[in-house]
Protein backbone atom coordinates (compact mmCIF):
# COMPACT_ATOMS: atom_id res chain seq x y z
CA UNK A 1 0.00 0.00 0.00
CA UNK A 2 1.07 3.75 -0.32
CA UNK A 3 0.46 6.18 1.96
CA UNK A 4 -2.70 7.48 -0.17
CA UNK A 5 -4.05 4.10 0.59
CA UNK A 6 -4.10 3.72 4.23
CA UNK A 7 -5.23 5.58 7.38
CA UNK A 8 -2.34 7.64 8.46
CA UNK A 9 -3.61 9.01 11.32
CA UNK A 10 -2.81 6.45 13.25
CA UNK A 11 0.32 6.30 13.07
CA UNK A 12 1.07 8.88 15.07
CA UNK A 13 0.37 5.91 17.89
CA UNK A 14 3.60 4.17 16.78
CA UNK A 15 7.15 3.90 17.53
CA UNK A 16 9.01 3.94 14.59
CA UNK A 17 12.61 2.16 14.05
CA UNK A 18 14.81 2.74 11.42
CA UNK A 19 17.86 0.07 11.49
CA UNK A 20 20.70 -0.47 9.58
CA UNK A 21 24.99 -0.67 9.37
CA UNK A 22 25.21 3.14 8.99
CA UNK A 23 28.21 3.10 7.16
CA UNK A 24 28.76 5.70 6.95
CA UNK A 25 25.75 7.58 6.54
CA UNK A 26 24.55 9.12 3.70
CA UNK A 27 21.66 11.36 1.96
CA UNK A 28 19.16 8.37 1.24
CA UNK A 29 19.48 7.29 5.28
CA UNK A 30 18.57 11.15 5.91
CA UNK A 31 15.97 11.50 3.10
CA UNK A 32 14.17 8.19 4.02
CA UNK A 33 14.00 9.01 8.16
CA UNK A 34 12.69 12.48 7.52
CA UNK A 35 9.96 10.98 4.48
CA UNK A 36 8.88 8.46 7.23
CA UNK A 37 8.68 11.41 9.71
CA UNK A 38 6.67 13.60 7.51
CA UNK A 39 4.24 11.40 5.89
CA UNK A 40 3.55 8.98 8.89
CA UNK A 41 4.09 11.23 11.24
CA UNK A 42 5.15 8.06 14.45
CA UNK A 43 5.12 8.98 17.96
CA UNK A 44 8.84 9.03 17.43
CA UNK A 45 11.83 7.27 15.30
CA UNK A 46 14.59 5.45 16.61
CA UNK A 47 17.63 5.24 14.38
CA UNK A 48 19.17 1.89 15.04
CA UNK A 49 22.77 1.42 14.27
CA UNK A 50 23.49 -2.33 14.30
CA UNK A 51 26.57 -3.98 16.40
CA UNK A 52 27.51 -6.76 14.42
CA UNK A 53 25.24 -7.06 11.51
CA UNK A 54 24.08 -11.34 10.98
CA UNK A 55 25.50 -10.70 6.67
CA UNK A 56 27.88 -7.86 6.90
CA UNK A 57 31.60 -6.93 7.60
CA UNK A 58 32.53 -4.11 9.11
CA UNK A 59 35.57 -2.36 7.57
CA UNK A 60 38.48 -2.53 9.65
CA UNK A 61 38.71 1.25 10.38
CA UNK A 62 35.06 1.21 11.43
CA UNK A 63 33.57 1.42 14.87
CA UNK A 64 29.91 1.19 16.54
CA UNK A 65 30.85 4.58 18.01
CA UNK A 66 32.38 6.15 15.04
CA UNK A 67 28.70 5.50 13.62
CA UNK A 68 26.72 6.46 15.94
CA UNK A 69 28.24 9.54 16.16
CA UNK A 70 28.04 10.02 12.48
CA UNK A 71 24.18 9.95 12.58
CA UNK A 72 24.21 12.31 15.10
CA UNK A 73 25.60 14.41 13.16
CA UNK A 74 23.57 13.97 10.21
CA UNK A 75 20.45 14.37 12.23
CA UNK A 76 21.64 17.06 14.86
CA UNK A 77 20.27 20.32 13.35
CA UNK A 78 16.56 18.56 13.22
CA UNK A 79 14.37 20.29 14.96
CA UNK A 80 12.84 17.06 16.03
CA UNK A 81 15.71 15.54 17.44
CA UNK A 82 16.21 14.47 20.99
CA UNK A 83 12.26 15.36 21.28
CA UNK A 84 10.70 12.76 18.60
CA UNK A 85 13.90 11.77 16.45
CA UNK A 86 16.51 9.59 18.37
CA UNK A 87 19.72 7.90 17.74
CA UNK A 88 19.50 4.55 19.48
CA UNK A 89 22.52 2.55 20.97
CA UNK A 90 20.23 -0.32 22.52
CA UNK A 91 21.44 -2.55 19.43
CA UNK A 92 25.53 -1.48 20.47
CA UNK A 93 25.31 -2.00 23.93
CA UNK A 94 24.02 -5.51 23.04
CA UNK A 95 27.19 -6.40 21.33
CA UNK A 96 25.68 -8.98 19.93
CA UNK A 97 24.55 -9.94 16.47
CA UNK A 98 22.00 -7.86 16.08
CA UNK A 99 18.47 -9.69 14.76
CA UNK A 100 16.10 -7.71 13.98
CA UNK A 101 13.12 -9.44 15.40
CA UNK A 102 15.19 -9.27 19.16
CA UNK A 103 15.18 -5.77 18.78
CA UNK A 104 11.63 -5.45 17.40
CA UNK A 105 11.09 -7.94 20.80
CA UNK A 106 12.50 -5.23 23.00
CA UNK A 107 10.62 -1.95 21.82
CA UNK A 108 7.08 -4.09 21.65
CA UNK A 109 7.91 -5.20 25.44
CA UNK A 110 9.55 -2.22 26.69
CA UNK A 111 8.48 1.11 24.62
CA UNK A 112 5.41 0.37 22.61
CA UNK A 113 3.57 -2.37 21.18
CA UNK A 114 2.55 -0.70 18.31
CA UNK A 115 5.94 -0.62 15.86
CA UNK A 116 6.97 0.92 12.30
CA UNK A 117 9.99 -1.25 10.81
CA UNK A 118 11.72 1.07 7.62
CA UNK A 119 14.10 -0.20 5.71
CA UNK A 120 15.07 0.55 1.68
CA UNK A 121 14.51 -1.32 -0.90
CA UNK A 122 17.56 -3.71 -1.19
CA UNK A 123 16.82 -4.50 2.54
CA UNK A 124 13.01 -4.80 2.33
CA UNK A 125 13.16 -7.51 -0.34
CA UNK A 126 14.81 -9.78 1.29
CA UNK A 127 13.32 -9.76 4.57
CA UNK A 128 11.60 -13.18 4.38
CA UNK A 129 15.18 -14.73 4.72
CA UNK A 130 15.83 -12.82 7.82
CA UNK A 131 16.13 -14.92 11.23
CA UNK A 132 12.72 -15.38 12.43
CA UNK A 133 11.19 -13.38 9.79
CA UNK A 134 7.51 -14.42 10.74
CA UNK A 135 8.18 -12.81 13.87
CA UNK A 136 9.03 -9.97 12.48
CA UNK A 137 6.43 -9.51 10.09
CA UNK A 138 4.43 -10.29 13.63
CA UNK A 139 5.89 -7.41 15.76
CA UNK A 140 5.50 -4.31 13.43
CA UNK A 141 4.03 -2.87 10.43
CA UNK A 142 6.87 -2.36 7.43
CA UNK A 143 7.90 0.81 5.71
CA UNK A 144 10.11 0.41 2.70
CA UNK A 145 11.44 3.44 0.20
CA UNK A 146 12.30 2.43 -3.33
CA UNK A 147 15.88 3.24 -4.97
CA UNK A 148 16.59 2.67 -8.46
CA UNK A 149 18.13 -0.74 -9.77
CA UNK A 150 15.83 -3.06 -6.92
CA UNK A 151 13.59 -5.20 -8.99
CA UNK A 152 10.62 -7.37 -7.79
CA UNK A 153 9.62 -5.17 -4.98
CA UNK A 154 5.91 -4.82 -5.67
CA UNK A 155 5.75 -8.74 -6.09
CA UNK A 156 7.71 -8.67 -2.75
CA UNK A 157 4.95 -6.90 -0.98
CA UNK A 158 2.64 -8.85 -2.71
CA UNK A 159 4.23 -11.67 -1.19
CA UNK A 160 4.91 -11.33 2.15
CA UNK A 161 1.45 -9.86 2.32
CA UNK A 162 -0.15 -13.19 1.42
CA UNK A 163 2.07 -15.59 2.88
CA UNK A 164 2.61 -13.54 6.74
CA UNK A 165 -0.19 -11.21 6.51
CA UNK A 166 2.09 -8.45 6.50
CA UNK A 167 1.07 -4.75 7.22
CA UNK A 168 2.98 -3.39 4.19
CA UNK A 169 3.50 0.67 3.50
CA UNK A 170 5.56 2.16 0.56
CA UNK A 171 6.97 5.45 1.55
CA UNK A 172 6.73 7.62 -1.59
CA UNK A 173 9.99 8.88 -2.49
CA UNK A 174 13.06 7.15 -4.05
CA UNK A 175 16.48 7.34 -2.18
CA UNK A 176 19.74 8.23 -3.82
CA UNK A 177 21.28 5.66 -5.85
CA UNK A 178 24.14 4.59 -4.08
CA UNK A 179 24.84 1.93 -1.22
CA UNK A 180 27.10 2.52 1.42
CA UNK A 181 29.51 0.06 0.25
CA UNK A 182 30.42 1.79 -2.99
CA UNK A 183 30.98 5.31 -0.52
CA UNK A 184 32.84 3.47 1.32
CA UNK A 185 34.87 2.28 -2.22
CA UNK A 186 34.54 5.89 -3.36
CA UNK A 187 36.18 7.67 -0.14
CA UNK A 188 38.68 5.06 0.05
CA UNK A 189 39.92 6.00 -3.45
CA UNK A 190 39.42 9.53 -3.28
CA UNK A 191 36.29 10.47 -5.22
CA UNK A 192 34.32 13.34 -4.33
CA UNK A 193 31.41 11.92 -2.08
CA UNK A 194 29.87 15.55 -1.29
CA UNK A 195 26.91 14.56 -3.33
CA UNK A 196 25.99 11.85 -0.69
CA UNK A 197 27.60 12.85 2.50
CA UNK A 198 26.33 16.01 4.99
CA UNK A 199 29.91 18.16 5.20
CA UNK A 200 29.76 17.51 8.76
CA UNK A 201 30.23 13.45 7.74
CA UNK A 202 32.42 14.19 5.18
CA UNK A 203 35.02 15.80 8.15
CA UNK A 204 34.19 13.42 10.28
CA UNK A 205 36.07 10.51 8.21
CA UNK A 206 38.64 12.84 7.08
CA UNK A 207 39.46 13.25 10.66
CA UNK A 208 39.54 10.26 12.14
CA UNK A 209 40.64 8.08 8.94
CA UNK A 210 37.76 6.26 8.54
CA UNK A 211 37.12 3.85 5.43
CA UNK A 212 40.84 4.64 4.47
CA UNK A 213 42.16 1.55 2.91
CA UNK A 214 45.93 2.24 3.88
CA UNK A 215 46.55 0.74 7.46
CA UNK A 216 49.96 2.28 7.99
CA UNK A 217 49.96 5.73 6.32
Amino acid sequence: MTCSEIDISKYSEYTAIYGGTFAPPHIGHIRAALALMETLNPRELYLMPAAIPPHKQFHFTDSPKARKEMLNLCFRNNQQFGKRLFVSDYELNRKRVSYTYLTLEHFFENVNNKLIFLCGADMFVTLDTWRDAPRIFELADIAYVSRPGIDGIEECANRFIKDYRARIIHIPIECADISSTELRRAIASGEDTSKWLLPEVEDYIRKHRIYSDSRNG
